[in-house]
């Protein structure tokens, strides 16, 4: 999942199980294709100097390589019945809180490792995922980041980092974007849900994307930007 939604989002290059699946075709399935998964596993790890494919015991399982090509097959198009660029925040929130920990402080944080940070335990991870997936910040990491293809960036420590996110203090003086970011994202969570559980995922594709630009527009706000500023970030998508 976390593949297929960063090759729909273009952070990685896209098309990569499939073409895993075509490789193991041509070798007449006679090499078991969970080698070539262990070896896209690895590289994306090290991509984004993380731990979310790290090594597991279960890459030395024997599993029937037929069954995890009708997997794959069935993530992409005409088999796959979902559109991962309009998949909910909350899935990624959950993907994110393994690949970037599940706490945080005021910037400059304090790292665990190269891939987690310390939240406080009464700030919804939610609302971190929100700001990380909104233009503004989007547009902000591709200034200060490096590709890692030719139109992918790396979304790693050493950018997340320098990244100002803006944290409450959990005080009445805190600015509204806050609560209003996370009512946004909750209706998302509730539209996505609704269209997974009937199918359906074009049925509220519309609301969603509307509930996206919202936290868009509450971002700007909370960042203090001006029309103009606004502008060059939105032209710049």
């Amino acid at each position: 999942m976390f593949i297929r939604i960063a090759e729909e989002r273009k952070v990685i290059e896209p098309g990569q199980l499939r073409e895993l699946v075509e490789l193991w075709e041509q070798r007449g399935g006679k090499v078991p294709i969970i080698q070539d998964l262990v070896g896209l596993f690895s590289q994306i790890n090290e991509d984004f100097n993380g731990e979310i494919f790290k090594p597991h015991p279960s890459e030395r399982v024997r599993i029937d390589s037929s069954v995890l090509v009708r997997i794959i097959r069935r993530l992409y198009p005409p088999k796959s019945p979902y559109r991962f660029d309009v998949i909910g925040v909350e899935l990624l929130g959950s993907i994110y809180e393994r690949y970037l920990g599940n706490t945080l402080q005021l910037f400059p944080i304090k790292w665990l490792d190269a891939s987690e940070f310390v939240l406080p335990p009464d700030l919804d991870p939610k609302y971190i995922v929100a700001l990380l997936n909104s233009k503004l910040l989007d547009w902000y990491l591709k200034k200060i980041s490096v590709r890692a293809y030719q139109t992918a960036f790396m979304y790693v420590r050493k950018y997340i980092e320098q990244l100002p996110i803006k944290l409450p203090n959990g005080k009445s003086g805190d600015p509204p974007e806050h609560d209003l970011i996370l009512e946004k994202v909750e209706k998302i969570i509730q539209l996505t849900s609704r269209a997974v559980a009937t199918k359906d995922v074009s049925a509220n594709e519309q609301q969603i994307r509307a509930a996206d630009r919202a936290i868009d527009t509450l971002v700007y706000k909370l960042y203090d930007l001006t029309d103009e500023q606004v502008g060059i970030v939105e032209g710049a998508g």
